[in-house]
């Protein structure tokens, strides 16, 4: 999810930006922001989001020259921007105690526990992406070949479900990293096709994209509701049936977005998704409490949807100064760096 380039590409040059790809990180966190807005959306949607983005993350997985090279391309863009985030959101939640806020607080117990979301819970999914990378380059190691990753990946989705839901968990979202696994691979596979680039097969799209609706519909309805929570490891109907939903969902949404191409607005926050990601929460919370402390009623509709217009608006506009002020620790340069001169 995190880099919108696809590395050593042949038909693209090196860091060219694909707009179809922002465009579906946008709709995405855009549903995100909604969600967390206390705004209802159809459960036929949590089979798309977290979903698209491992994939996402797997379509642009690379090898950087071994494991430790890729622990430090991966700490610089997933963990330092994960500690840049939580630690903000924690300051801002302290202000809030000291000024008689009740809430809880504790700096360490997000990593100890997974009913412990008070601190930006969102970026759960940044711990579980950095495993799903990590361990993805572990079986790449192993063998590069396509059967094999399959079936390891979705021996880790299985092991994990299996042995990690309710209270038994593995520390710092290690297990719903495990959970993702079969996604990072879908994507994966989906950057050895021709979906990325215009092709022949394009013009098939008003068919396909249809047919992969149907399809996911179809599950959606037969499986009643099919979903995995990869936050928490909670299922719910057929697995199976989920996974053939959210990979129809996701190549659909993938197909739909390349036809479009760009969206204004869309593709813009979904080119920096991971600062929305990092910053909303705290955002909404401030909103809504500060709505509450005027007696304002936060459970209802119209103020939802106030909350979710205003914290788009301040987080979109935020963009600009983080990656200036903060850029390091944004994802946009490296913290670290590696001297491979040496």
């Amino acid at each position: 999810m995190l880099d919108s380039v696809k590395p050593q590409s042949p038909s693209l040059p090196s860091r060219q930006r694909i707009g179809y790809i922002d465009t579906a990180k946008g709709i995405c966190i855009f549903l995100v922001v909604l969600g967390h807005c206390y705004i209802p959306q159809s459960g036929f949607l949590s089979m798309l989001r977290m979903p698209l983005y491992f994939t996402l993350s797997g379509f642009f997985f690379k090898d950087y020259g071994g494991l430790l090279p890729t622990f430090i391309k991966k700490f610089n863009k997933i963990l330092i921007p994960f500690f840049f985030f939580y630690t903000a959101a924690f300051v801002i939640l302290m202000a809030k105690v000291w000024a008689g806020a009740k809430a809880p607080h504790s700096f360490v117990a997000f990593f100890l526990s997974k009913d412990y979301l008070h601190v930006n819970g969102v970026l759960w999914f940044l711990l579980a992406l950095f495993w799903s990378n990590m361990v993805f380059m572990i079986l790449h190691r192993i063998s590069s070949n396509m059967i094999f990753l399959g079936v390891a990946s979705f021996s880790l989705m299985g092991l994990s479900l299996c042995l990690f839901t309710g209270d038994t968990f593995l520390p710092a979202y290690i297990d719903s990293g495990l959970t993702a696994m079969p996604f990072f691979f879908l994507g994966y596979c989906l950057r050895n096709t021709p979906i990325l680039t215009p092709n022949k097969y394009d013009r098939y799209k008003y068919f396909t994209i249809p047919a992969l609706l149907g399809v996911a519909v179809i599950c959606f309805l037969i499986g009643d509701a099919p979903n995995v929570t990869i936050s928490c490891n909670e299922i719910t109907g057929c697995v199976p049936l989920f996974f053939i939903a959210s990979t129809a969902l996701v190549v659909a949404t993938l197909l739909l977005c390349k036809a479009i191409g760009t969206i204004p607005f869309i593709t813009y926050i979904g080119r920096y998704s991971l600062i929305i990601l990092g910053i909303h929460m705290p955002i909404i919370e401030t909103v809504l409490y500060c709505l509450l402390l005027c007696g304002v009623d936060c459970s209802s509709f119209p103020m939802n949807v106030c909350a979710f217009v205003v914290s788009i608006s301040i987080a979109s506009l935020l963009i600009k100064p983080l990656i200036r002020w903060f850029p390091k620790f944004t994802a946009q340069e490296d913290l670290i760096v590696i001297n491979r001169g040496k």
